[in-house]
């Protein structure tokens, strides 16, 4: 009878040592996962909730619904082909802030100029207006994991009609640390077919011509960590561009 009870405490024994590093296994695989919503920003991620276009002919004003619902920020992206400087959007009874036009002549001919609104909190449906004719509006609005969107930096560069070449680069903003939201419009002042973009950003959101005029105007994005320098190339040779670059966190 001893026999057999030293032998039941022993199996007893080696089954708890099995049980308890089956215990400290778990314990570890659990301690690695990472916190939801993660990515280098401690989650603080952005999401496109939606993106529409409208444009205007001669002698009309751009107007259109921009729906905001959920959305922490809003980048418009106003390309015009008439010469002056872009007339900034309207709307909503919102400060838009202003980013610096880049364009591919003197005259203003193909010119791209960002906007952004930061403080969306509690936002809905408005009418966005755009008073200058010959542009096209393209915007997006982002759900953000954080409390308030951050601009970072923008940048941007034009190109003449000369040259022959058909692509362009924003110019390079850096990520120092976690995830950003990189956003990109375009002018072009020429029509062309399947417009495209580097960098990781996805394909472009609008890709629209306005009127008979040629003008050509997207927008693209994405969410890195890492700096972002994207080229937009188009299927037309001499044609007059401006690109702009605008980052968040």
């Amino acid at each position: 009878m001893r026999v057999l009870f030293l032998l039941m405490l022993s199996c007893a024994a080696a089954f708890g040592q099995v049980k308890l590093q089956n215990a400290k296994l778990q314990n570890a695989t659990i301690s690695n996962v990472g916190p939801a919503g993660g990515g280098g920003g401690g989650g603080n991620t952005y999401t496109l909730l939606t993106n529409n276009t409208f444009n205007a002919s001669s002698g009309n004003e751009a107007s259109g619904t921009v729906d905001v619902t959920g959305a922490k920020l809003l980048v418009v992206s106003i390309s015009q082909y008439q010469p002056g400087t872009p007339a900034g959007p309207s709307g909503g009874g919102y400060t838009y802030q202003s980013c610096p036009p880049y364009g591919g002549e003197t005259d203003g001919i193909a010119t791209n100029q960002m906007y952004y609104v930061t403080n969306l909190a509690g936002g809905t449906t408005f009418t966005l207006t755009c008073t200058r004719s010959y542009v096209i509006v393209n915007w997006a609005a982002f759900s953000y994991a954080g409390t308030t969107p951050t601009f970072i930096a923008q940048t941007g560069a034009g190109k003449k009609a000369t040259g022959g070449t058909s692509s362009l680069a924003t110019g390079s903003l850096a990520a120092s640390s976690g995830q950003y939201l990189f956003v990109t419009g375009s002018a072009a002042s020429k029509s062309f077919a399947s417009p495209s973009i580097d960098g990781g950003f996805n394909p472009p959101l609008q890709a629209v011509q306005q009127g008979g005029n040629g003008l050509w105007g997207g927008l693209a994005y994405t969410n890195s960590t890492a700096s972002q320098n994207p080229t937009w190339s188009f299927s037309a040779d001499n044609v007059a561009m401006g690109v702009s670059l605008v980052q968040f966190q």
